[in-house]
Parts: C-alpha cells; structure tokens; sequence
C-alpha cells in the first residue's frame, strides 16, 4: 500500500506546477509544502483534503488509503443539463460518492 508521501511526490511531480503555485492554490505556507515533500511530517487532514483539491486527486488515496487512483480517460459520455462533465466535476462527483458512502459506514 503506497503511503502520502508517496501518493503525494508522484502527483506533485506529475501535475507540473510549483511549490509556490501549490502554496498559492491550497493557502498552505510552501515551507510546509516543501516539509511534506521531504517526508519531515504527514499534514493533518484538512490539509490533506486541500491538497488533493488542488492537485485533482481523491483525498483518501492522497492520505495514503487503500483506494485506486482513477483513471478519467475511461470516464466516457458523463453529462449533465446536456453539457460534459469537465475532469474537475469528475473529481467532485467521485469524491462525493465516496463520501455518502463512508458516511452510510458509520
């Protein structure tokens, strides 16, 4: 099982912005965004959430669960009042999926 760390450095490396535009989208100082990349220490969870807003990614896959990234090239014909779904809706209604079912758990 891959840990943040991990999840976290590839989808940094992957996403081709920088510290700086990651601290500017998610408001997390980039000294600490540069601590997380090095492994000093794992962020808590509102900052795990905000990080995977912004790099477009599933917040508990981010934080290193047991969940497979997805792949939206195999995400076809999703419409909405007859519009496409962009990638980032894609994300949102995954993610909320995920939740209403974790929610249904406890």
């Amino acid at each position: 099982m891959a840990t943040f760390l991990e999840n976290f450095k590839s989808t940094f490396a992957k996403s081709g912005i920088t510290q700086a535009e990651l601290s500017r989208r998610t408001r997390i100082p980039r000294s600490n965004i540069h601590d997380y990349l090095e492994g000093k220490y794992k962020p808590k969870q509102n900052r795990i959430e905000l990080l995977a807003a912004a790099l477009e990614v599933d917040p508990m896959w981010l934080a290193g669960g047991n969940i497979k990234k997805v792949n939206f090239e195999e995400i076809q014909n999703l419409y909405i009042d007859k519009k496409p779904l962009t990638k980032k809706e894609k994300t949102q209604v995954i993610n909320y999926v995920r939740l209403i079912r974790l929610m249904e758990k406890n």
